[in-house]
Formats: C-alpha cells, sequence, structure tokens
C-alpha cells in the first residue's frame, strides 16, 4: 500500500495537477496576451511537451526499462487526447475559441517529448555495442 501510494504521489498527482492546471487556464475568460510573436503557440508547445514528459516518467517509473515504448506511446496518446479535449471544450466557452494551431503546437509538443524519451531510453542495439 506504502509503495502504491508514494509512486501516485511522486510520479501520478504532478501529471494529473499539470492536467488540471492546463483545464482551468484554458476556461478562463482571459488567454495569453496577444503579440505579433508566437508566443501562444510556444507556450502550448511547451505545456503539452511538459505534459508528455510527465506521463512517459510515470510509466517508465512503473514498468522500467521495459516500458520504454509503452511510455513514449501513451505519453504521445493521453496528451494529444487532453490537447483535443481542450480546444473542444473551449468551442463551448462563449469567451474562448478553438485553434487548429493550438492543437498542432500542442501534438507537436507531445510527439517531441515523446520521440525523445523514446531515443534516449531505448535499448540500443547488439551490432552497436559489439
Amino acid at each position: 500500500m506504502k509503495t502504491f501510494l508514494s509512486r501516485f504521489i511522486f510520479l501520478d498527482l504532478p501529471v494529473l495537477i499539470w492536467m488540471g492546471l492546463i483545464v482551468h487556464l484554458a476556461s478562463r475568460p482571459t488567454g495569453p496576451p496577444t503579440t505579433d510573436l508566437p508566443l501562444d503557440k510556444v507556450m502550448h508547445f511547451g505545456a503539452y511537451a511538459l505534459m508528455a514528459l510527465g506521463i512517459a516518467r510515470a510509466c517508465h517509473g512503473r514498468l522500467g526499462p521495459p516500458g520504454t515504448t509503452f511510455a513514449a506511446f501513451t505519453s504521445l496518446t493521453i496528451a494529444s487526447l487532453h490537447g483535443l479535449f481542450i480546444e473542444i471544450h473551449q468551442m463551448s466557452l462563449p469567451h474562448r475559441s478553438a485553434e487548429w494551431a493550438d492543437l498542432l503546437a500542442d501534438l507537436l509538443g507531445a510527439g517531441c517529448c515523446a520521440l525523445a524519451w523514446w531515443i534516449f531510453y531505448r535499448k540500443p542495439n547488439r551490432s552497436e555495442t559489439d
């Protein structure tokens, strides 16, 4: 029981808090400041890369090295679905709007992080170690 609780607190809870914070910020009437710079897309990219990193860390912490591909795929899938949910949710809010570019930035952030995780933690080929 103690192992489950400590894993939940240190692996899962930070991701759940981050996901909840994104939902909260996406539901507020005021968004980020508008500028000519693509700051909004950079924020989307970073937020979903960080989310994918947390999800991959949680999966890897439970499964270890054999779960590297699963962790990368799961982090990409969950972060992407969360981004899609946020954009659909924003369509129902009178003070917000959904944008394909935001969803694309979310997918790219999660995808880059998942790919980096998979490359960093995958097992080396036998031919590379000989």
